[in-house]
């Protein structure tokens, strides 16, 4: 039997025995299985992908067994780092933490037109 992740959700293996290296104690290793496909509206799919390692955080998702293997389904937003090949991790960049920087660039945007507009106010009369 196979799982499918839906949405923005993963399904993650447990690395037996391994901790997450340098990330804190609330962090756990695991190998993705299964990851959806993203929400409807999504920008880009998820950061992930089946065969990947990566650093979550660990009391997150729900634990399920299937085939007598333990599993954990969890959000994408819940995955730290993904570890490539060498072992070095990089961010994984959630969703949320996009939008943040996004609207914080917005943000920022709209003031500088702001003041534009301002400044041409000034010059107009």
């Amino acid at each position: 039997m196979s799982v499918e992740a839906s949405g923005d959700n993963v399904v993650i293996r447990v690395i037996d025995g391994s901790d997450a290296g340098d990330e804190p104690a609330t962090a756990q290793r695991g190998e993705v299985v299964s990851a959806g496909q993203g929400s409807p509206g999504r920008h880009g799919g998820l950061n992930v992908e089946k065969g990947d390692e990566v650093i979550y955080r660990r009391n997150g998702g729900t634990e399920i067994t299937v085939d007598g293997q333990d599993l954990i389904v969890l959000p994408d937003a819940d995955i730290l780092r993904k570890v490539s090949a060498g072992g070095d991790s990089t961010d994984t960049e959630p969703l949320t933490a996009r939008l943040a920087g996004t609207a914080k660039r917005r943000a920022e945007l709209s003031r500088e037109i702001d003041a534009n507009i301002a400044q041409l106010h000034r010059f107009a009369k």
